[in-house]
């Protein structure tokens, strides 16, 4: 079986999909990878407690954390379930606490969505589905790498997966000063893009 046939088939482990993905770019490595790491998503979901309503965006929101976490990974530091884990949970606090500055907006200015069952109906693991969303999200990330420089992109990712500026500057090895700026040159250039 060669390594097309073991992705296609799914039996290979975390470590060979990132591999994979991160050498030679592999799409089907990282749908794959999307696909298995959708289930603990979404428990992850449930368990800090949002609303059913909620969970296609924050699938959404979620699957950024994750290909933060897949791009961000180093081995030697944990696993990539436990990294991955952790970059979710950094999503979804960042999510409850833009949810709770929002709550201020008075109830009867709220849009109250209607059919709750066609949210989770909309979730499955249909790989060519995975496949489609991955190539229009591949593709803004590219855009996003054509604008940023390394630094800016890698401080980026982190700052999605809820990291403070400290933290980057730990793992990054770099002054949090450093860290500031380069966030101010992202603001700055997504103004423009």
């Amino acid at each position: 079986m060669n390594k097309m046939d073991a992705v296609s088939a799914g039996g290979m482990a975390d470590f060979e999909l990132l591999s994979l993905y991160k050498t030679d770019n592999n799409l089907e490595a990282l749908a794959l990878l999307f696909s298995r790491y959708q289930t603990l998503i979404l428990s992850r979901i449930r368990r800090f407690g949002f609303s059913t309503a909620d969970t296609e965006d924050l699938l959404q929101e979620c699957m950024i954390g994750l290909y933060g976490a897949i791009n961000a990974f180093e081995p030697q530091k944990s696993s990539f379930q436990t990294f991955s884990r952790l970059c979710i949970d950094r999503m979804l606090i960042s999510v409850l606490r833009k949810k709770n500055k929002a709550s201020a907006i008075p109830e009867n200015e709220l849009i109250e969505y209607e059919d709750e069952s066609d949210v989770l109906s909309n979730i499955n693991n249909d790989p060519q589905l995975i496949l489609e969303r991955l190539d229009n999200f591949e593709e803004l990330v590219q855009k996003v790498r054509s604008v940023l420089s390394k630094l800016e992109f890698s401080v980026l990712v982190r700052v999605f997966n809820g990291m403070s500026y400290r933290e980057i500057s730990e793992d990054l090895g770099i002054p949090q000063k450093s860290v500031n700026n380069a966030v101010q040159r992202i603001r700055k250039k997504f103004s423009k893009f």
